[in-house]
């Protein structure tokens, strides 16, 4: 009626991992006739997700001798968790992991310096699923299968090895999940820009890119580029899971001033087409 409101609830569920993107429209029979409304969202099948941004220790976790920050840095954003104590424990919520999956365990660490190894051990219960020693200050990403624990409820443990407080150095732990295994290819590229600088007419220059696949199956696909100066050998590209393969790209200028241009990875992955900026 004139002059009052009503409320409408909108709902997302996705069903898929990925952003997703629409629009609502309200047609009516006002002045207007219609209005609309952007929506947007993002679907996910991690159980876990925690880069330690927020309080400590993050909601449902346990921390025994690790905390936030202290020394070393983050592996993106602003704060990662810190440990210099042997026997220290970081724990995550219960995790219910659905019967049949294949969940994967992802976490990044790094030795608060490189002259100092950090050994960690990561457990289930009393089960040490991963050992590993931090022999740089750069992070390294772990990813452990949790397929034998699909059906169960769990908490991962992360213990520190090494030292007894105070001044001791310590190991560095950001960025953990867990995730669903992909089903399908996934491309990754090694950099999303190759600047080849100057080069001299009629001469070429070359820079390599790495593609990809962390995904599960073959990763095919094809390379174009948009402007004929830069070209790609190979332009097809076929990558086994895990693998990776080297893409060469070429510059040769046909006349004086700048050129760019994008390269296409048009693939079978789920993303569907990766691009890199030249």
């Amino acid at each position: 009626a004139s002059g009052e409101s009503a409320v409408v609830t909108v709902t997302y569920t996705p069903s898929r991992d990925g952003d997703d993107a629409g629009v609502l429209t309200l047609a009516h029979n006002g002045d207007a006739g219609s209005e609309t409304v952007s929506l947007s969202g993002s679907g996910t099948n991690d159980l876990l997700s925690e880069g330690f941004e927020g309080t400590w220790p993050p909601a449902g976790w346990t921390a025994t001798s690790w905390d936030q920050n202290v020394y070393g840095g983050p592996n993106s954003g602003s704060n990662w968790a810190y440990s210099n104590t042997t026997g220290s424990e970081l724990v995550t919520p219960t995790l219910s992991l659905p019967a049949g999956s294949d969940m994967l365990l992802k976490f990044n660490y790094r030795a608060e310096s490189g002259s100092y190894p950090q050994p960690v051990d990561v457990k289930i219960g009393d089960a040490v699923i991963f050992q590993g020693t931090a022999e740089s200050s750069s992070y390294e990403e772990v990813t452990v299968s949790l397929a034998a624990y699909a059906g169960t409820d769990i908490q991962v443990t992360f213990v520190g090895q090494y030292g007894t407080g105070g001044w001791s150095y310590g190991v560095c732990l950001d960025d953990v999940s867990v995730e669903a295994a992909p089903t399908n290819p996934v491309a990754e590229l090694s950099t999303d820009m190759l600047d080849f600088g100057v080069v001299q007419v009629g001469q070429s220059a070359s820079l390599e890119l790495t593609v990809s696949n962390t995904g599960a199956g073959t990763l095919t696909g094809t390379m174009t580029t948009d402007v004929s100066v830069f070209a790609a050998s190979p332009s097809d590209v076929s990558v086994a899971s895990g693998e990776s393969a080297v893409v060469t790209v070429t510059y040769t200028p046909s006349r004086d001033g700048d050129d760019a241009g994008v390269l296409t990875l048009a693939h079978n992955g789920d993303a569907g087409s990766e691009t890199v900026s030249l």
